[in-house]
């Protein structure tokens, strides 16, 4: 495949091993830029604005899976069959996503006033209207860490992994800390949104000098008869994850919510380490299905289960003992309230090693993921 691209962000034919080590040491080092953001809004904000923001965050963590319609899992399926029709995929993808993103924030819009008087008391309800313009900015965005995944640029994926999050948590931080508004936090995410969106569309118009066919809706109909029953299926998985904690905003104050939020804690390095294995994991079983190597699909399915298991179990273990310990340092006294709440979420680590659904996506089995 053409491509303006330099060399050394090229394409590696490296092993599950190291492009899973690639793409986790990208995510910890996101991580690592990224985790002082509550660390810094919790000491600059009252427990009350915390709590709306955290309130914010989870709307938008629901939003964004929502739609887009499985947009980015199909990636994972169709790039790597079909390099010719690589690029169309991704233009229809970035298309729709655009069109879904505009629909989610209007929705926000018009249904501001449903859910400010139903979450922490009606205090998010000024902060309604940015939140639906970064849904908008987002929803196409967030394809811009995936495409250099499934174009097999462990190396470009990771540098804009932690560019991006860096400039994020970089505007967020400096905003806090300089105005302690959080309104002006929001803007900073928007600008941030817009920054993603643009690089997205700069890579797509280098990945290759041969764009192929154009998107078509045959192809677009195809696209999403693999990604809406996967949709679905994670509608499902929303409910479960998110009900939690939709139940208890609706219940006590943005305050009380803030202690919520901050027991519900993720361990950084189960979900880098677990999306890092997935991805890889999807190219490489994806190629071995088109081929019908159904040995090598097992080999990476195998290999995949024992490298979660040896280091997801320990990271419950040592949650589990110092989690006074982790959320006092962290969140400070204030929040000493969440530890309960900590040690009981935290178990849900030991569910995320199966990775069950990424056998069944590799294969375009997703009604079956539905079902």
């Amino acid at each position: 495949m053409k491509t303006r691209l330099p060399d050394f962000l090229g394409r590696r034919e490296d092993s599950l091993a190291v492009q899973s080590i690639i793409l986790t040491a990208a995510r910890i080092a996101s991580f690592a830029i990224t985790f002082g953001i509550p660390i810094v809004l919790v000491r600059v904000f009252d427990q009350t604005a915390f709590g709306v923001y955290k309130q914010l965050v989870l709307l938008l963590g629901t939003a964004i899976p929502i739609l887009n319609l499985g947009m980015y899992a199909s990636l994972f399926y169709f790039v790597p069959r079909d390099e010719g029709k690589g690029q169309r995929y991704i233009i229809q993808a970035i298309g729709l996503l655009t069109l879904t993103g505009a629909l989610g924030g209007l929705a926000v819009l018009i249904g501001a006033d449903q859910i400010g008087s139903g979450l922490g008391e009606g205090a998010i309800r000024p902060y309604l209207p940015l939140l639906a313009l970064i849904i908008v900015m987002s929803t196409p965005a967030e394809l811009v860490n995936s495409v250099p995944v499934v174009d097999r640029r462990p190396r470009l994926a990771a540098l804009t992994m932690a560019g991006n999050d860096l400039l994020r948590a970089t505007a967020i931080i400096a905003t806090a800390l300089i105005s302690r508004s959080l309104t002006a936090v929001l803007w900073a995410v928007v600008v941030a949104a817009a920054v993603r969106g643009l690089w997205l569309l700069v890579y797509v118009s280098l990945r290759r000098t041969d764009n192929g066919l154009p998107p078509s809706l045959a192809d677009l109909k195809q696209q999403l008869a693999y990604s809406l029953p996967f949709a679905a299926a994670v509608l499902f998985q929303i409910g479960h994850v998110k009900f939690h904690q939709y139940y208890i905003a609706a219940e006590v104050s943005s305050a009380e919510f803030a202690i919520y939020a901050v027991g519900i804690l993720q361990v950084p390095i189960v979900g880098m380490l677990t999306q890092s294995v997935v991805e890889v994991m999807l190219v490489r079983m994806t190629a071995a299905y088109e081929k019908k190597e159904f040995d090598e699909m097992r080999r990476v399915w195998h290999s995949a289960l024992a490298r979660l298991g040896v280091l997801l179990i320990p990271c419950w273990v040592l949650a589990q003992v110092f989690a006074a310990d982790i959320i006092v340092l962290l969140f400070g006294d204030p929040y000493v309230g969440a530890v309960p709440v900590f040690r009981v979420f935290v178990s849900t680590v030991l569910l995320m090693m199966i990775v069950d659904h990424s056998v069944l996506r590799s294969t375009g089995d997703t009604t079956f993921v539905f079902w």
